[in-house]
C-alpha cells in the first residue's frame, strides 16, 4: 500500500488540507480606519475596540475542505479497489474545486460587508496543491488499473 505512488500522493494531499484547514487562508484589510480581520476555514476573527468575536459565515468552506480531507484519507485504504479509488479521486477533485468557487464568492460578499479589501493569504494555496496530488494520484491509480487490464488479457 505505502509503496505505491498514488498513496504517497494521497498522504501529501492529506496533511495539506489539514494544514490549509488549520491555518488563516485570507485576511480583510479595511478601507478606512479600523482592524484587520483574519479569515479561517472555520470563522472570521472580527477585530473591534473591545476584543475579538467570531463569525461563522464562512464555516461551508471548513464543511467541504474536512470532507475532501477525509476522502482523501479513506481513498488511502481503497487500494484493493482502483475504480472506486479512481472515482473518489475524481470526487475529491471536485470538491476541492467547489473549495475554491465557495472560497471566493464569500471574500467577494465579505469584503463589501466589512467594507475591506481581501488578500489571500499562503494556506489558501494549499487546497490547489491537494488537487494537483489528488490528480496525480488519479492518473497512477487509472495506470495500475491499465496495466492490470493488459496482464489479464495476456493471460487469456
Amino acid at each position: 500500500m505505502i509503496q505505491r505512488k498514488q498513496t504517497l500522493y494521497l498522504l501529501v494531499a492529506v496533511i495539506l488540507s489539514v494544514v490549509a484547514l488549520t491555518q488563516p487562508i485570507a485576511e480583510l484589510a479595511p478601507v478606512t480606519m479600523g482592524a484587520n480581520h483574519v479569515v479561517y476555514n472555520l470563522w472570521v476573527l472580527v477585530s473591534n475596540g473591545m476584543g475579538a468575536e467570531t463569525d461563522y459565515s464562512v464555516s461551508p468552506l471548513f464543511v467541504i475542505l474536512l470532507v475532501a480531507t477525509s476522502l482523501e484519507l479513506i481513498t488511502i485504504f481503497l487500494y484493493k479497489h482502483r475504480p472506486v479509488q479512481s472515482r473518489c479521486c475524481l470526487g475529491i477533485m471536485c470538491l476541492l474545486l467547489i473549495w475554491y468557487v465557495a472560497y471566493a464568492a464569500l471574500m467577494v460578499m465579505m469584503s463589501e460587508e466589512y467594507n475591506a479589501k481581501w488578500h489571500f493569504s499562503w494556506a489558501s494555496c494549499l487546497p490547489a496543491a491537494a488537487l494537483l496530488l489528488v490528480f496525480l494520484a488519479r492518473m497512477g491509480v487509472n495506470a495500475d488499473e491499465a496495466l492490470v487490464r493488459r496482464s489479464e488479457r495476456l493471460r487469456d
